[in-house]
């Protein structure tokens, strides 16, 4: 969605599609509608941010959504691998992108471009971490009462 109010068109299948994730929220057990509702505020915080925060908020989503206390690498992983079952490179890139939030968040890099695994990752998957985190957090709250 666009950061700022301007006029934009949302399709009638988007429309079935949200009043369907609305329905599956009312649905849904107390811990999964916690969980959807904190990881769209982090979503929209990442939306306003850019760069270094950006990356962060939207892995704090994904977080909000799949992690558990001690498996969080691995959580994450396997959502991964759930929401995108045709593309094996999330495997390589639920890795790295945690040892990139890792790097972020405990002073390994002070920004994703000082990151050194950078050029290997957009090399390897033809894309850049923050595209992708960002493509992971709305896909899984996008499909998260799938």
């Amino acid at each position: 969605m666009p950061s700022l109010p301007i006029d934009f068109r949302i399709s009638e299948h988007s429309i079935v599609h949200i009043k369907h994730w609305y329905s599956a929220y009312q649905s849904a057990n107390e811990e999964r509608q916690r969980r959807a509702i904190t990881a769209s505020h982090y979503v929209h915080h990442a939306i306003m941010a850019d760069g270094f925060e950006r990356f962060i908020h939207y892995y704090i989503s994904l977080d909000a959504v799949f992690g558990e206390r001690y498996k969080v690498e691995e959580s994450i992983k396997s959502a991964f691998l759930r929401i995108f079952p045709n593309d094996p490179k999330w495997v390589y890139r639920a890795d790295r992108l945690f040892d990139l939030r890792n790097a972020l968040i405990h002073g390994g890099t002070s920004s994703i471009d000082g990151w050194k695994d950078l050029k290997s990752y957009m090399r390897h998957v033809k894309s850049s971490p923050l595209e992708d985190v960002g493509l992971a957090a709305m896909t899984a709250i996008r499909t998260y009462f799938d």
